[in-house]
Formats: C-alpha cells, sequence, structure tokens
C-alpha cells in the first residue's frame, strides 16, 4: 500500500506541485546551461504557511544538480535540475529523476506517466533564492485570448507546453516580465556543503 501512495505523491510531484505549467521539452540547451553553485545547500520559504517544505540543491556534475523538495508532510520527490542563462535572466528546469520513478512505481503504472519539464526565474537577492514559477493563469488567459505563440496542448484540464526548446527560449524571454508569479522567497536554512 506505502507504493501506491509513493507513487500517487510521485505523480502530483510531476505534474508540477498542483499548478505549474509543464513543457515536453527543456528550457535549457548546451549554449544556455550555467553552473549556478550559489543554489547549493538547503532552503525554506520564508512564508510561514510553506515553512515546513525543504527545497535541497546538491551538485551532480559541472552543470547538473539533483534537486530534493520535501513537502510539510514528509514526503520527499527527487529531480533533476538545470539552470539556464537567456539574456540577462536565469532559469530553473526541473525534471522527475527517473531513478526515483523506476524505483517507486510499478512498471505497468510508470509506463502511462510522462514526466515533464517545469520552469522556474531564478534569483537571489540579500541572500534569498527568488523562484518565480510560470504563472499558470496568464498562460490560459494568453490561450483564450489566442495570444499563446507557442505550441501547446490541452489534456485533461492541463495545459501542456510542447514547442522546442528554442521557441521556449525565444518566449519566455519575450515574455518574463509578465508570464511569471509572484516568487517563493527561500532562506538558506544549511550552509553550501563542501
Amino acid at each position: 500500500m506505502r507504493r501506491i501512495g509513493t507513487g500517487l505523491v510521485l505523480v502530483w510531484l510531476l505534474l508540477g506541485f498542483g499548478c505549474l505549467v509543464p513543457s515536453i521539452n527543456p528550457l535549457y540547451d548546451a549554449e544556455t546551461l550555467v553552473a549556478a553553485p550559489e543554489i547549493l545547500g538547503k532552503w525554506q520559504s520564508t512564508d510561514e504557511a510553506d515553512a515546513n517544505e525543504i527545497w535541497e540543491f546538491r551538485q551532480n556534475d559541472e552543470l547538473k544538480y539533483d534537486f530534493h523538495y520535501t513537502d510539510g508532510s514528509g514526503l520527499t520527490g527527487k529531480f533533476e535540475a538545470h539552470v539556464a542563462q537567456l539574456g540577462e535572466y536565469r532559469f530553473l528546469d526541473l525534471y522527475p529523476d527517473n531513478e526515483t520513478l523506476d524505483s517507486k512505481i510499478p512498471d505497468v503504472y510508470l509506463f502511462h506517466l510522462i514526466p515533464a519539464h517545469t520552469f522556474f526565474r531564478l534569483w537571489l537577492d540579500e541572500g534569498k533564492l527568488h523562484l518565480a514559477d510560470l504563472d499558470l493563469e496568464w498562460v490560459d488567459e494568453q490561450i483564450r485570448q489566442g495570444k499563446l505563440r507557442l505550441d501547446h496542448i490541452r489534456a485533461n484540464d492541463r495545459i501542456i507546453l510542447t514547442g522546442e526548446t528554442s521557441d521556449l527560449q525565444r518566449w519566455i524571454v519575450e515574455h518574463v516580465d509578465e508570464a511569471f508569479s509572484d516568487p517563493t522567497i527561500l532562506r538558506r536554512t544549511e550552509p553550501v556543503p563542501e
């Protein structure tokens, strides 16, 4: 029974913490990947309502990070994390960790899941990590008004971006000032591991 519960939590995490806009393709490519050692370590929300959530970034290789998200009830999901530099802006791209999925979910169930990338605008200010997700309501409004110039589909009332990486990058930079929600602000709870 625990195995099914964990699988359902992973599905929830896969689907973008409930209200993010998933993408089939990554936001980064070989030319835009950058190192971001400043994100390493454990972080907690400055919002008391989310204070029990833990966001932990660990170095995987030079341009790849392991990201562990632990929700308020102690359930953890593991992701691959990459940072892309697009113009003057940095973005975090999260993708579910395949090893976690393979070890926690039966094959027949796993076959029905389609992992997706989710994007956050990323910046540090006064030692706090700011992560602003792509605003689902804004994207939905763009679609309803016929203004979204990026390939996408609707599936089970969800918007899924299907545009190529280069199209995603162009579109994100064009709409960076309006397409992202207010940031989640995180404070470091443990020093950067050495």
